[in-house]
């Protein structure tokens, strides 16, 4: 199988997919895709028959033994980790929006909303208070 990237590459992409090859190189099998969603977040999925019959939370664990010993900045990029044998990828929706995201545009609105909201509440919390009761 393969290490792909979708879109382009950037350095903590690249860290990342350089972490995720010694996991390659112990599993021939495996499928790892991955691309950068946004700014702040990288989403990986690894397709591997080996995790047939292995917890969710173990393969976790396994996969993490590579990515932890990537920066702490690099870590808090990986927004996504999917990890799945090629049977389980028809019934699952984390699949789904991992080959069909959400756009960003989505997430531009959200955050222009939260930074309005941050603008114009500015209250005194214990006035608040004081007023209530």
């Amino acid at each position: 199988m393969s290490i792909s990237l979708r879109g382009t590459s950037d350095n903590i992409v690249a860290l990342v997919l350089q972490a995720l090859r010694g996991y390659k190189d112990q599993h021939p099998h495996a499928r790892i895709d991955a691309y950068r969603q946004n700014s702040v977040s990288i989403r990986v999925r690894i397709i591997d028959p080996d995790f047939a019959g292995v917890r969710r939370a173990e393969r976790h664990e396994i996969l993490w033994r590579f990515l932890e010993l990537l920066p702490d900045d690099v870590q808090s990029q990986m927004s996504l980790l999917i990890l799945l044998t090629p049977e389980e990828l028809p019934m699952s929706f984390a699949n789904l929006e991992f080959d069909n995201p959400v756009p960003f545009f989505w997430s531009r609105i959200q955050v222009r909303a939260k930074e309005n909201i941050m603008k114009t509440v500015s209250l005194d919390l214990p006035d608040a208070l004081d007023a209530r009761l």
